[in-house]
């Protein structure tokens, strides 16, 4: 959801040997690269979310095996809130640099295109709060589907896997997404839900209004969407391949409407 680029707000990586008594590190899946920290039970419940929802999704499973091919040399944790009670879902960036795709420049940044380490804060409970749902949406939670654990989950491994890629860039693509970097893991999520069934997709980043119709050809052909799906797919190849085929199980697949197929 919230995507930290600061240096001063950049929270570094627990090592095992950091980790408080009583957690424990899960190196999911043995292939590195994904390893989760906390207590057994938050533990189990993230690895089983990896599991159970994402990696045998069609759209999850892409950008896990992103992950995994990626660096040998780069991994990233996914961590318990603990005391911040209010905290929304977030990744930081170890070096916010080499996140950032090469030769990309903002008044925070100048990117590499290195790729860094990264860290995904969940809450203890894996839910998101009350407190953020009302701050950023002046909705319950409830109210809007995509706020659920899995979808918050699967957004923040989209800004993840950019940033141990170093793929990152935030340029403005329209309103109706606020930056690159949030309607891209928008998208990503919202092609993710569609493929598990999901009732209502995600109009934008900073309100509870659904895109309706979630028609992946209409949102094609709004203003800058185009160029959009277009950097998706570039950034994104193992994605692409699996979803530019009529075949692929995702209703809202904006991929297929642009390419039908085509390289």
């Amino acid at each position: 959801m919230t995507l930290m680029r600061r240096q001063s707000l950049v929270k570094f990586l627990l090592e095992p040997s950091e980790v408080e008594m009583g957690q424990i590190t899960v190196n999911y899946k043995n292939r590195g690269r994904i390893f989760v920290n906390g207590e057994k039970r938050y533990a189990d419940q993230c690895v089983d979310l990896l599991d159970r929802w994402i990696l045998c999704s069609c759209v999850g499973g892409a950008i896990l095996e992103e992950i995994f091919n990626g660096s040998k040399e780069l991994d990233f944790n996914i961590v318990p809130s603990g005391f911040i009670t209010g905290l929304e879902p977030e990744t930081r960036l170890k070096s916010p640099d080499d996140g950032y795709a090469l030769g990309y420049k903002s008044d925070v940044v100048t990117g590499t295109g290195v790729g860094t380490r990264a860290t995904i804060t969940l809450t203890d409970t894996l839910s998101v709060s009350e407190a953020a749902c009302s701050s950023i949406l002046h909705v319950p939670c409830d109210a809007v589907v995509y706020m659920r654990t899995e979808f918050g989950l699967m957004h923040e491994l989209v800004h993840a896997n950019r940033a141990l890629r170093g793929k990152m860039r935030t340029v403005s693509q329209g309103d109706h997404m606020k930056n690159s970097e949030e309607a891209i893991a928008i998208l990503i999520t919202n092609m993710l839900m569609s493929e598990k069934g999901a009732a209502a997709l995600r109009k934008n980043y900073d309100t509870a209004e659904r895109l309706d119709p979630p028609d992946p050809v209409l949102f094609k052909n709004q203003p800058g969407n185009e160029a959009l799906i277009n950097q998706v797919a570039t950034d994104h190849p193992t994605l692409k391949a699996k979803t530019n085929t009529d075949t692929a199980p995702v209703p809202f697949n904006p991929i297929y409407a642009v390419f039908h197929g085509k390289p």
